[in-house]
């Protein structure tokens, strides 16, 4: 019986249509107090150093939040903002990013809020759980879902089993009656082999199964709906 759902964010429950990187950061090149350097300048070096963040992380699997990456890029830069973080988090997180819901997923978390079945939702993300609640709220995807675990408040990613670990959530779920949904094959996939529990594999590419790290491989939320009622 699977009576508790871990399961990812974006890609899974909301479509990543668009990460506009250069509008954001031309944004915050407007926002520099005193500028020293041009805005072609000024992007290509802000690009160059989050990709440098992106891919330690990837190999740490620890987090680095938005936050700490403008303070990085003030000393890198040596330059200043004019408004606080908070604020330029949020007009960022609101140029860059265009997502859009997953209908079929929104009628599968339906399904399990009246199934009783307990959804909690672990996703990898460098943005603030105060930036993402805008997103969360639009889509009123906190009326389906019990919790949400930002990488960015725990300070470890997905596949990190230390990420589950230090959420509330991993002291009431029974992992033996759990599931993990995600489109990662191998961040998702690797999380739920680190934590102990099956693995749902969202894979709208048909990608073969490789490392056999799927119990169930499906493409509409509809096979995963099944899949559940059978193992009632």
């Amino acid at each position: 019986m699977i009576n508790y759902i871990l399961i990812d964010l974006g890609n899974t429950i909301i479509n990543n249509v668009e990460f506009n990187l250069s509008k954001g950061l031309l944004y915050l090149y407007d926002m520099v107090d005193v500028k020293k350097i041009s805005s072609e300048a000024f992007v290509s070096m802000a690009s160059k150093y989050l990709q440098k963040i992106f891919k330690k992380r990837t190999i740490t699997h620890q987090e680095v939040t938005f936050q700490e990456y403008l303070k990085g890029l003030m000393k890198l830069s040596k330059m200043s903002f004019k408004t606080s973080l908070d604020s330029l988090e949020l007009t960022f997180y609101n140029l860059c990013v265009n997502d859009t819901l997953n209908l079929d997923a929104y009628a599968f978390l339906a399904f399990c809020k009246k199934q009783n079945i307990k959804v909690y939702c672990y996703s990898n993300t460098f943005f603030s759980k105060r930036a993402i609640e805008q997103t969360l709220k639009k889509f009123k995807l906190d009326e389906l879902i019990e919790a949400f675990y930002f990488s960015s408040t725990y300070t470890f990613r997905k596949p990190s089993k230390a990420f589950f670990l230090k959420t509330e959530a991993s002291k009431i779920i029974d992992l033996k009656e759990s599931l993990m949904v995600g489109n990662d094959y191998e961040i998702d996939g690797g999380f739920a082999k680190k934590i102990g529990v099956n693995f749902a594999w969202y894979n709208l590419t048909n990608t073969f199964d490789d490392a056999k790290k799927a119990t169930l491989i499906f493409t509409s939320y509809q096979q995963l709906k099944e899949y559940i009622l059978n193992n009632d």
